[in-house]
């Protein structure tokens, strides 16, 4: 099942104007009139969802099905020091893919010594994206330090 995050309020019935989810839905998982969509919906509901009607920059979807995302029945928490920008993107990819439920960031003698909150949204999204992909089905949880 193909699936997207989306962070707008839920109805039964919902549309995607242009922006990063449209583009995300038209061009990379390339969906049609017709298929079924699963929706990550403000990090807290899984929705399966139909497109009704898909246009040059707009589609419609229709809610089949809404619950709440599963939780984990373990807790796998890591602990991190904080590496360079693309060292700690692949850590946490990695460690999202194996299953991790949370990452708590450590501030070392050697690491780097703040997290932004600009950085701690990028890792967020990074496990979201990875959420949306067809073999996850659980959602990551990020700490400050």
């Amino acid at each position: 099942m193909k699936r997207i995050f989306y962070t707008e309020e839920l109805s039964d019935y919902f549309t995607i104007d242009g922006g990063e989810y449209f583009h995300y839905l038209k061009n990379v998982v390339r969906a049609k009139v017709g298929d079924v969509v699963g929706g990550v919906l403000t990090g807290t509901h899984f929705a399966e969802c139909c497109i009704e009607q898909m246009e040059k920059r707009s589609a419609e979807f229709k809610v089949l099905t809404k619950r709440p995302i599963q939780k984990h029945d373990y807790q796998l928490k890591v602990y991190q020091c904080l590496l360079k920008r693309e060292y700690m993107d692949f850590a946490v990819e990695k460690y999202t893919e194996l299953g991790a439920t949370e990452i708590v960031p450590v501030i070392s003698a050697r690491s780097l010594t703040e997290l932004k909150d600009k950085t701690k949204q990028r890792y967020s999204d990074i496990s979201m994206k990875l959420f949306c992909s067809p073999r996850m089905s659980r959602c990551l949880v990020f700490q400050m330090p």
